[in-house]
């Protein structure tokens, strides 16, 4: 019997191999696909398969899981990045046609450029990263500066869009993503004795008290912004792994550990009174807020919280619908098959050769 024809709760249960698309290795792979190699985004990677979508965020989170094994691939696209940002202002316009070569506002501002400085923080450690960092600290200082420091609000936490308009919208999966890009750059500018590692490291710390501002203690739960919004698995709900994901401290370790588990009951917790939970590992949320997208960074989650049973169910079901000669275009994605490829890795699953 092929694993094709086992159920994903006999494969979990009696511990089988998972197909071989699981491993971390294949989807760095199907990654490197994306890649384009000539025209103007030349170094660039497309939004998914044939797709002539180029968005910054998402191949940004896609590359994290790129940069260990192929960081000569990842400097084209830092370098690619940087001259594509509006020196003015630190922000990038993602681009909605690559034939035509049409731009279109980015979805955040703050996320692109936290995500940004995580990967080149990244990919600063790898064999020739250190070069490339010197000729470009400079830059994503100000980066950091423009898009992170200059609009953080009082309660720490960094708008979506780099404005002072203090109706513009503060996202907890952002300032998740916020704080850690912050946290790499103050840690690698520190590493470089640069003076200016403690005023990033300070806004980082500001960021987290914001994170953890956010935090319902009537509910158990994260409040998904610091405005309200629909209490749908997206966003609601499954913005509460990205704390843990981006590893914020919420307080003291025995504090951060104790919100960590209580917003993922929440991820988990049923709908009405009486209704099984949504199994989003399988890509069942009834509520159709997940737009089709298998949200591998939920298994990711699940992994770092030893919660390894789920993690492989997801990384099964994720492996047959990406495998499947004509994949639903969501299941080719370049952030989820980064994040299929960090959990798997953290999962130890044997890499494909």
């Amino acid at each position: 019997m092929t694993c094709s024809r086992l159920s994903l709760v006999a494969i979990v249960v009696l511990g089988l191999p998972a197909p071989p698309t699981v491993g971390a290795q294949d989807y760095v792979g199907r990654i490197v696909k994306l890649r384009l190699t000539e025209g103007p985004y030349a170094g660039g990677y497309r939004q998914q398969a044939n797709d002539a979508r180029l968005n910054w965020y998402f191949a940004n989170l896609g590359l994290l899981a790129v940069c260990e094994q192929r960081p000569d691939l990842v400097q084209p696209y830092l370098d690619l990045y940087l001259s594509k940002v509006d020196a003015r202002t630190g922000t990038i316009r993602d681009v909605a046609d690559l034939g035509t070569g049409a731009l279109q506002r980015s979805d955040s501002d703050d996320s692109y450029a936290a995500t940004f400085l995580s990967l080149a923080t990244k990919y600063r450690a790898s064999p020739g990263g250190g070069r490339w960092w010197g000729r470009n600290r400079v830059r994503l200082k100000e980066i950091a500066g423009l898009v992170l420091l200059d609009f953080q609000k009082p309660s720490g936490l960094v708008p979506s869009f780099a404005n002072a308009d203090p109706r513009t919208v503060a996202y907890l999966m952002d300032n998740c993503e916020v704080y850690r890009g912050l946290d790499d750059l103050s840690r690698a500018l520190e590493a470089d004795r640069d003076p200016d590692a403690k005023s990033y490291a300070e806004a980082a710390d500001r960021v987290a008290r914001g994170v953890a501002g956010l935090f319902d203690e009537g509910r158990l739960s994260f409040r998904h912004a610091d405005v309200g919004g629909a209490d749908t698995f997206y966003p609601r709900r499954a913005a509460q792994v990205f704390p843990e994901v981006f590893e914020v401290p919420l307080g003291d370790a025995a504090r951060t550990r104790s919100r960590y588990a209580a917003a993922w009951r929440s991820l988990n917790a049923g709908g009405a009174a009486g209704e099984p939970r949504d199994r989003w590992e399988e890509g069942e949320v009834p509520d159709g807020s997940l737009g089709g997208y298998p949200w591998m960074v939920l298994g990711y989650a699940a992994v770092k919280r030893g919660e390894t049973g789920v993690a492989k169910t997801q990384l099964v079901f994720f492996a047959r619908r990406s495998g499947q000669p004509d994949p639903p275009p969501p299941y080719t994605a370049i952030q989820e098959l980064g994040w299929a490829a960090r959990a798997a890795s953290l999962l130890n699953v044997p890499k494909d050769r």
